[in-house]
């Protein structure tokens, strides 16, 4: 890719607002650095910004060159829409892996549409987090985040949560689970098993969340197994991932698509329906 779909506005970049949906924009240092140094921008050449958090879209156009300035306008049609808002969330909770990883793992989760990453502590998982390495790490990985979430266009913010174990994960009644057993033997050919739960779940509103869980290197204990089949039948939806078995590093980032890419047509399409 070329550079940002999308630039998101952070909080040293100055809005001015001007008159009805447009607004004048005063970036700060590091949108400055990019928009005049790397892409050497002109006046009159275009570009996108948003609000990540409020999920405001902008088309801006440069003003001025010293100081950089450019003009925004409000994007009404390009704003989440209360009923898209409400719909289920499509996230991932997996265990930390040694290794150079963890950049790998942000980057296609942001940029595939993931809306929250969820860290595990699991009973085999050979990394530990707590809550202190996680605040430690959390700094990068917001900026790799952020970084990828601009060069795919995207538009809200995925979220982190710190280490947590399953009973914890699942206190929470309106979040419901894609389990991926490596141990399960059942493979049907015709159709994979997770595409009617996606489309079932996309077109559920309130505040619902399908949570891929990917187990550690080492496996799922038969504790942590046992645990998952005490929940209800309708939250825990469990089969493997194929007839081949997939290292963790493999299978989370094919989840990590399906779940992401999938997810997003099916809500959409429930969307277009509705």
């Amino acid at each position: 890719m070329a550079g940002p779909r999308i630039f998101w506005l952070t909080s040293s970049d100055r809005m001015v607002s001007s008159s009805g949906e447009r607004s004048a924009l005063f970036p700060g240092e590091e949108l400055s650095v990019h928009l005049t140094r790397s892409l050497r921008c002109q006046k009159g050449d275009r570009f996108s910004f948003c609000e990540p958090d409020s999920g405001r879209v902008f088309a801006g156009e440069v003003a001025g060159l010293s100081p950089l300035s450019l003009e925004l306008v409000l994007l009404e049609k390009a704003q989440s829409s209360p009923e898209e808002s409400s719909r289920c969330r499509f996230s991932m909770a997996i265990a930390p892996i040694k290794g150079d990883f963890l950049s790998q793992t942000l980057s296609q989760a942001a940029m595939c549409g993931i809306d929250r990453l969820i860290w595990l502590s699991t009973d085999r998982g050979v990394v530990k987090w707590d809550a202190e390495e996680f605040s430690r790490k959390k700094g990068r990985m917001e900026a790799v985040i952020r970084e990828k979430s601009q060069l795919a266009g995207r538009t809200s913010r995925m979220s982190l949560e710190s280490p947590v174990t399953l009973p914890e994960l699942a206190m929470a009644p309106d979040r419901s689970f894609l389990f991926f057993d490596e141990a399960a033997s059942s493979w049907i050919s015709e159709k994979p098993w997770w595409e009617d739960v996606l489309s079932e779940f996309a077109g559920k509103a309130g505040n619902r969340e399908l949570v891929g869980l990917i187990g550690p290197e080492g496996g799922w204990s038969n504790r942590e197994r046992d645990f998952l089949k005490s929940l209800p039948k309708d939250r825990v939806f469990s089969g493997t991932l194929g007839p081949l078995i997939l290292s963790a590093e493999a299978a989370i980032l094919s989840v990590i698509s399906f779940l992401g890419i999938a997810g997003g047509y099916y809500r959409h399409s429930s969307l277009n329906r509705g």
